[in-house]
Formats: C-alpha cells, sequence, structure tokens
C-alpha cells in the first residue's frame, strides 16, 4: 500500500505511543496552577515569549505553558497565592488538534525489549526522514552560497556528523573554496552570479555552522533523540562518541511542530514546592486552551455560524431541508430519478475508471461527505450541501459521450434536476456557482500547484516563502468577490463575509469530497489496498480524510475545511478567515 508522509509520521508517534515514549495530548489531565494578584482573566492565548506571562523561552519560539497533574497544580497555586496575596487559580488544559502528543523526556529505553528497539529506531527515522533543506528553510537570499560552496564542501567530508573539532576545519575549507569560486567568476567576468555571492565572512561563516548544526541534529535525533531534545531545550550542545556535537534549535523547533509535539514531561526540582515533581512543558500554546476557554470559543463559534447560515437555511423549505439533511446518497439519486430526464442524465456511463453511472459515483460523493465532512457544517446546512453534492456532476455523462466540456454540459443540464425538485431561483444560483465558477477555483487553488511542488521551487530558488501563498491569496481574493456577488442576488441584498465564507466552504468541501469518493470507494473495493486512479489529487484528499485519522470532533469544529482555509489565507488584512475561529 503506497503511503503518505502524513500516513507514516502518524504511525511512527503511534508505535512512541504504544511503547511509552509519548501520550497523546487528548489523553492526558493536565492543570496550569497560577495566582491572581491583579484580577485579570488568564487565557493561554494571550500568552507570549515576553516573560510577562510565563517567565519561559524555550527551543520553539513559541509560548511555553508549565502544567502538571491536578494535585500538583492546585498546591503550587496555593502556596503562590499567599507568597503573591493573590486568589489561587486551577485552569484545566485542553488541546485542539488531536494528534498532539506529549513527549517524555524521563523514559528509560531499558524498558523497551530488545524485540521492540527495532521499531522504536524505525519510529524515529520516519520522524527525522527529511533533508536539512525541507525542514530548515534555507535562506534564498544566499542560494547561490549554498549550492556554489557550502552544499559541495560537505559532501566531500567523511562523515555527515561533524563535531566542534571537525567543525572548524570545514569552515576554513568553506572559506577557502568560497574565495575560489569568486575568483574563478571574476575571472570569467560573470559579473551576475558574482553579486550573488557578496556576502561578508562573519555571515558566511553563520551559514556554514547553521548548516552543519542543523545536519548534526538531524541525525542525532535518529541515534540520541531524547539527548538532543533535553540538550537543545536548555540551548546546550551534545556529547556522543566522545565528541561535542553543535544542535540548531531551529532545526529541532521545525521537527517539533512537524511532528505534533505539544510539549515535554520531565521532572524538575521546584524550589516552590519544595521537591522533585513531574511536569509536562508545552510549548506549542497555538494549539491548547483552557477549558473556559474552550466552552467560550464553542460558544462564540455557534452564534458566528447561527448568523452565517440562517439565510442559507431560510432559501430551503422544511420539508425538503428535513429529507436531504437525513437522506443517503443512495435516496437522494433515487429521489432525483424519479423525473425521467434525470434518470436518463444519472444512468448515463460516468466515463471514469470504475465503470460507474453518474448517479453510482454522485451516491458516493453524498456517503462520502456524511462519512468525513458532515461534522464541518452546522445542521440547517446539510441540505443545501447535498443538493450540491447531487447537482455536482449532472452533466458528466453527456460530456463523457459527446466529448464536451463537462462544465458546460453541467450548466445545461443542472435546471433538469433543479425544477424537477422545484428549487427555488436563490437556491439555484447558489448550487450553480458552487458546480461552475466555485469548483473552477477551488480546483485552481487546490490541486494546480501542490505542497510538494512548491517544496522543490523553494529548493530550486524559484519561489520563496514570503510569496509561496500570493497566488492562492490572489485567487481566494477573486473567488471571494464571486461569491459576494452570486449571494447578492440570492439574498436581494450584500452579504456579511461570515456568509461568503459560508459559500467558499461549500465549494471546498465539494472538491475534497468529489476527488477524495474515488479513493474511499476503491478502498472499500480492494480491501486495505486503496487505488489512487492515477491523480495525486485522490490520494491527497483521501490521506485528508483517512478513517484511521480522526477528524476533530463536531464540539471542536475547525474540520479539515476551514484549516485548509487557515493554511490559504495567511493574512487576515487581506481577507478574513472563514468564521475567524483561529
Amino acid at each position: 500500500m503506497i503511503k503518505s508522509d502524513k500516513q507514516l509520521r502518524q504511525e511512527a508517534i503511534a508505535v512512541l505511543v504504544e511503547l511509552g515514549v509519548c501520550r497523546y495530548l487528548k489523553d492526558i489531565d493536565l492543570y496550569h496552577g497560577r495566582a491572581n494578584s491583579d484580577g485579570k482573566r488568564f487565557s493561554v492565548r494571550n500568552l507570549d515569549n515576553s516573560g510577562d506571562n510565563t517567565g519561559n523561552r524555550n527551543v520553539s519560539s513559541m509560548s511555553g505553558l508549565y502544567t502538571a497533574k491536578k494535585d500538583i497544580a492546585t498546591e503550587f497555586a496555593e502556596i503562590r497565592a499567599r507568597f503573591k496575596g493573590g486568589k489561587a487559580e486551577l485552569h484545566k488544559i485542553v488541546g485542539i488538534n488531536e494528534d498532539d502528543v506529549i513527549f517524555d523526556l524521563t523514559f528509560e529505553k531499558s524498558f523497551i525489549s530488545e524485540k521492540d528497539m527495532p521499531r522504536l529506531a524505525r519510529a524515529f527515522r520516519v520522524l527525522t526522514n527529511f533533508s536539512v533543506s525541507n525542514l530548515l528553510p534555507i535562506n534564498f537570499d544566499y542560494k547561490d552560497v549554498y549550492y556554489s560552496v557550502i552544499f559541495p564542501v560537505l559532501r566531500e567530508q567523511a562523515t555527515p556528523l561533524l563535531s566542534f573539532r571537525k567543525e572548524n576545519d570545514v569552515v576554513k575549507q568553506a572559506k577557502k573554496r568560497f574565495e575560489e569560486v569568486k575568483s574563478k567568476l571574476k575571472s570569467d567576468g560573470d559579473i551576475d552570479k558574482l553579486r550573488n555571492l557578496d556576502i561578508d565572512d562573519k555571515t558566511f561563516e553563520r551559514l556554514v555552522r547553521d548548516y552543519i548544526s542543523a545536519r548534526n541534529t538531524r541525525i542525532l535525533l535518529r541515534v540520541v533523540p531524547f539527548d538532543v531534545l533535553d540538550k537543545a531545550s536548555d540551548g546546550k550542545d551534545v556529547f556522543y562518541n566522545d565528541e561535542y556535537y553543535s544542535l540548531n534549535g531551529r532545526y529541532v523547533s521545525a521537527w517539533i511542530a512537524n511532528n505534533h509535539i505539544a510539549g515535554f514531561k520531565y521532572l524538575v526540582n521546584s524550589a516552590t514546592l519544595g521537591k522533585k515533581i513531574d511536569i509536562c512543558h508545552l510549548v506549542n500554546v497555538q494549539q491548547i486552551m483552557t477549558e473556559r476557554d474552550f466552552g467560550e470559543y464553542y460558544q462564540n463559534l455557534m452564534q458566528l455560524e447561527e448568523v452565517a447560515t440562517k439565510r442559507f437555511s431560510d432559501l430551503i423549505p422544511a420539508e425538503f431541508e428535513e429529507f436531504f439533511a437525513s437522506a443517503s446518497g443512495w435516496e437522494l439519486v433515487w429521489l432525483a430519478s424519479k423525473d425521467a430526464e434525470c434518470k436518463a442524465l444519472y444512468d448515463k456511463k460516468a466515463g471514469i475508471w470504475e465503470g460507474w453511472t453518474v448517479g453510482q459515483h454522485t451516491a458516493s460523493v453524498v456517503d462520502f461527505f456524511d462519512t468525513y465532512y458532515s461534522d464541518s457544517l452546522p445542521d440547517n446546512m446539510q441540505s443545501i450541501m447535498k443538493l450540491i453534492l447531487l447537482a455536482h456532476d449532472i452533466g458528466k455523462g453527456v460530456a463523457s459521450e459527446k466529448h464536451f466540456p463537462q462544465e458546460l454540459e453541467n450548466q445545461r443540464n443542472v435546471d433538469t434536476l433543479l425544477d424537477s425538485l422545484e428549487i427555488k431561483k436563490g437556491v439555484k444560483d447558489i448550487v450553480k456557482f458552487a458546480i461552475g465558477e466555485g469548483q473552477r477555483y477551488t480546483s485552481s487553488i487546490l490541486i494546480q500547484e501542490n505542497e510538494e511542488q512548491k517544496d522543490k521551487m523553494v529548493s530550486q530558488g524559484l519561489l520563496n516563502e514570503g510569496n509561496r501563498y500570493d497566488r492562492e491569496k490572489r485567487l481566494i481574493k477573486q473567488m471571494n468577490e464571486k461569491c459576494a456577488e452570486v449571494l447578492k442576488k440570492a439574498f436581494g441584498e450584500s452579504p456579511k463575509q461570515e456568509e461568503v465564507d459560508v459559500l467558499r466552504n461549500l465549494c471546498l468541501i465539494l472538491q475534497f469530497c468529489d476527488s477524495g469518493a474515488y479513493t474511499y470507494y476503491a478502498k472499500i473495493n480492494e480491501g486495505q489496498a486503496y487505488v489512487t486512479g492515477g491523480n495525486a489529487r485522490f490520494t491527497r484528499s483521501f490521506e485528508q480524510t483517512n478513517k484511521n485519522t480522526p477528524l476533530l470532533k463536531k464540539s471542536q469544529k475547525l474540520g479539515l475545511v476551514l484549516t485548509t482555509n487557515q493554511r490559504l489565507l495567511q493574512s487576515q488584512d487581506e481577507i478574513s478567515l472563514p468564521l475567524r475561529v483561529l
């Protein structure tokens, strides 16, 4: 079975959890005890690294929060309250991401059986299976320096691990090579390339040492991971095989984030409590909340959903809404096929590799939505989403027979379906946009240039991290404008931004379900080995909705669609985030 990097990482983390190296944050009851002396409300979301709130910096360069079991946190809060003359507060901590884990730095490898040692080693190998260039973004202001000098010199070394003693020699070799390269370019009269190598000695040495330390860190994470994480968190270096090796904090930070490590458990001598205690130091506070924050967050989200979706649901007749919300894919196709013209459209061959009819494919897409994405929308939006799914390929069979563009045939034939169901004009406009221009936008945004292609372009210096999402931002902005036009016609007045976000999300869900349903049903048909159908988008959609990967709970309401929007819409100034939940 072909597995994605994400699936391999999840399996590796599962092995570490099984062996006791990690625990999922969702499975641990963690509390933060503190004294409130000024009466201000405490919220994890407001923490920063200035030291005003936590007095703590950490390797991830993100805010850190000390947590512990309830009894320890309570004791700490009470003692601090007596010292400061404030009120003791105890806050239960909850996580947002189901995959987040706590890494146990107190773990003893002696607890692992000889049979399980290879599994432990394999798991760490998977978690470090990223090149230094990918996980530590190279400064592309100096890409020619890396490619012309640093990489070639490092490739000549007999060993990839470079201790402090050897590191100085390599820096000298790199400086010598640097001068040779510049001298040759000068003699060749290549002024442009020479200009790209314009860098002072101090910066050049920093680049060399930075890359050496990142490469050291990657290798040492495979052989002595506990030492690396323990030392790197304190900004120290590692002693291994009678040599000292420099570590790279930025690489460790990227490794932590990439592998969903939310924090570390270790023993400390607490001066406040006067004893040794177990603590969990949470380093990814963007993914955690207090229980109170979470309750308010959920309540606010529900209110936003009600505001954002009321006018959509008002367009749908109550009896129609009730049936569509609960019906399966086959039931919806059956209902539509009561009309003879619609039945003829759904009975046509879809022209896809499974050999299905349009009706069979449509039913599979609706069922895929019910299985994976229904929790990404409030209850009153289920019917309009399923109507969009029911209509999305209505002209696919005709297009396949006549070799015409499918979008054109969809628009020509969709009225046959919508009129047979007595759908009002406002809803018609929304459906036609979603299966036409809307799907064209989401295809361009999510598929045409995937993340792997962009990573390659970044490594080649054809794209930098700063403009990685510029194209998507422009498309999203255009899509927002089109969504607003459609909704203005449907509602009879200009829509709110939340309503624009909802229509965009309907289009995104259609894209995920349309592509993902192929692989979903192929997996069912082929047992555990799923088939990609020769298109990478099927595999990517499947990876994001694999049954072995728990989706976020309905109460958390982030869902894959909103997460995708957050990734694409990097700037809230340009385009507001959907439902403004993150």
